[in-house]
C-alpha cells in the first residue's frame, strides 16, 4: 500500500511539473487553456475553511463521487451535474461565519465554544447555482466563494507596547459549466471560473517608554487584488447502481491581472523630541498569489436509505513572492499537502435528509521563517452536520452549520521585532440554503 501511495504522488508530482513546462513553452490555444498554468489564484494555506454547497457541505466536503448538489457539484466535480435528469435546477447557499482567533497566547481550545453565542456572525453568500437541459447536455452557472479569513485586534498588549492586525482575505469565483455523459456509466464536466481576489492587511506597532519619552510607531498597510481563469476538469462513474467512484483535477488557467499596494512609515521621538520619519509608499505595483494545483479521488457507496462518501485531496507546491519589489515583498512558501474529507447521509423519510460529516483543513505552510515576514501555520480539524426538508413543491430547505478549529504559529510584529507567536482559530459556520428542481 505505501509503494502505491508513493507512485500516485510522484505520479501527480510530474503532471503538475509537466503542466507547468507547457507554461513556460507558450501553449496558449483555446483548447489547451485549462492545461497551461498550473498556478492558481489563492487566499491562503488552509483550502478547506468554506465549504460550497449544501449537500456538500452536510457531509464534509466528500462530494467528488457524487451528483444532485447544483450549488457545489460545479466546484468539486462538474461531472456529476450530467446524472440530474431533470429539466432545471436552482440552488443558493448562504453561510454566517463567527472567527474566534487568538493571537500571541495559548488558550484552550474548550474556551472558544463556550463564546459561541458572543460577537459577531459574517454574512457571506458562499455558493449559487443553477442549471438546465440543453439536449444532451446539462449546462449552468456556478457562483462561489472558497475563501475567506479576517481578524481586527490586538495582537500583543504590554504597559510600553501595543500592536494591532487587521485583515481581510476574500475572493469570489464566478462561472460557467457543463456535464454530458459519456456512456451509461459514466459522465464527464468541465467548469471555468473567473475569480477576482481581494487582500488587505493593516499593522500597527507602537512602543512608548514613558521613563526615557522615547517613542516609535511603525505603521504598514498592505493590498492585492488579482483576477484569474480556472479550470476545472471532472469524470465520475457508476460502477453498480450503489458504488460511484469521481476524479477531478482543478488547474489554473489564464491570469488576467494582479496588482497592489504597499505603504509603511516609521515616526520616532527621543527624550520627547521627533526625529525625522520615514516612509515607503508604492501606490500601484505588480502583484501575485498562486495556489496550488489539486486533484481530488472519491468514492461513494449507497445500503438501502445510508449514503457513504470518502474523499482526498492533494495539491502541489508553490513558491513565489507577493510583490514585484525585492524591498518589500514577502516570499510564500506552499508545501504539498494532503486533505481529506468523509461523510455519512441517511434519508429519513422522503422529506427528510439528514448528513454529517468530518473532514482536514490542513495549511500548506509546513515551515515559518521570520526573515520572510509570511505566513501562518494552523493545521485544523473540521466536523458538519445539516438536514434537509423536501417540499411536495420539490423546494428543499437545508439548514446546519459545521465548525473547525487548530492551534499552530503566526509570524507578526511586536515591540519593533518580528516574532513566531502561538494562534489558535476556532470557526464556527451556520448555513442555510434553498433548492429547487424539476
Amino acid at each position: 500500500m505505501l509503494i502505491r501511495l508513493s507512485a500516485l504522488k510522484g505520479l501527480l508530482t510530474f503532471l503538475f511539473v509537466w503542466l507547468g513546462t507547457l507554461k513556460m513553452r507558450g501553449f496558449t490555444a483555446v483548447g489547451l487553456l485549462f492545461l497551461a498554468n498550473i498556478e492558481l489564484q489563492a487566499a491562503f494555506s488552509n483550502y478547506n475553511s468554506i465549504l460550497i454547497g449544501e449537500q456538500s457541505a452536510g457531509l464534509g466536503g466528500a462530494y467528488t463521487a457524487l451528483y444532485g448538489d447544483a450549488a457545489g457539484a460545479p466546484f468539486y466535480n462538474p461531472a456529476g451535474l450530467a446524472w440530474m435528469s431533470g429539466n432545471s435546477f436552482s440552488s443558493s447557499v448562504s453561510i454566517y461565519k463567527k472567527f474566534d482567533t487568538i493571537m500571541g497566547k495559548e488558550e484552550d481550545l474548550i474556551k472558544a465554544p463556550l463564546r459561541v453565542n458572543q460577537g459577531f456572525f459574517q454574512s457571506i453568500p458562499s455558493s449559487a447555482g443553477s442549471v438546465m437541459r440543453v439536449k444532451d447536455y446539462n449546462v449552468g452557472l456556478s457562483i462561489v466563494v472558497p475563501d475567506y479569513d479576517t481578524f481586527k485586534g490586538d495582537i500583543s498588549t504590554t504597559a510600553k507596547n501595543t500592536s494591532t492586525l487587521s485583515f481581510l482575505d476574500e475572493s469570489l469565483w464566478v462561472g460557467i459549466t457543463t456535464a454530458k455523459k459519456i456512456s451509461e456509466k459514466e459522465t464527464m464536466g468541465i467548469t471555468f471560473y473567473y475569480t477576482a481576489r481581494n487582500y488587505n492587511r493593516t499593522v500597527q506597532d507602537r512602543t512608548v517608554d514613558e521613563t526615557t519619552k522615547d517613542a516609535l510607531l511603525f505603521s504598514e498597510e498592505k493590498s492585492i487584488t488579482s483576477n484569474i481563469l480556472v479550470a476545472v476538469l471532472g469524470y465520475q462513474i457508476h460502477w453498480t447502481p450503489d458504488f460511484y467512484m469521481g476524479a477531478s483535477l482543478r488547474t489554473p488557467g489564464y491570469e488576467v491581472a494582479g496588482s497592489g499596494s504597499y505603504f509603511r512609515s516609521e515616526i520616532s521621538a527621543t527624550a520627547g523630541a521627533l526625529n525625522p520619519p520615514t516612509a515607503i509608499s508604492r501606490p500601484s505595483i505588480s502583484a501575485s498569489t498562486k495556489i496550488p494545483g489539486k486533484f481530488s479521488l472519491g468514492f461513494a457507496y449507497r445500503y438501502e436509505d445510508w449514503l457513504l462518501s470518502v474523499d482526498g485531496s492533494i495539491y502541489s507546491p508553490e513558491r513565489y513572492y507577493d510583490l514585484s519589489d525585492p524591498e518589500i515583498r514577502s516570499k510564500v512558501e506552499h508545501a504539498m499537502m494532503f486533505n481529506g474529507a468523509i461523510g455519512v447521509q441517511y434519508s429519513h423519510q422522503d422529506w427528510l435528509i439528514l448528513r454529517t460529516g468530518w473532514f482536514t483543513n490542513l495549511t500548506s505552510h509546513k515551515r515559518l521563517d521570520i526573515l520572510d515576514k509570511y505566513g501562518d501555520r494552523v493545521d485544523q480539524l473540521g466536523w458538519s452536520a445539516n438536514v434537509t426538508f423536501i417540499s411536495q413543491e420539490k423546494i428543499r430547505f437545508t439548514f446546519g452549520g459545521y465548525y473547525n478549529l487548530g492551534r499552530g504559529n503566526s509570524i507578526q510584529r511586536i515591540n519593533q521585532n518580528y516574532e513566531i507567536i502561538p494562534k489558535t482559530q476556532q470557526v464556527f459556520t451556520m448555513l442555510a440554503g434553498t433548492s429547487y428542481y424539476f
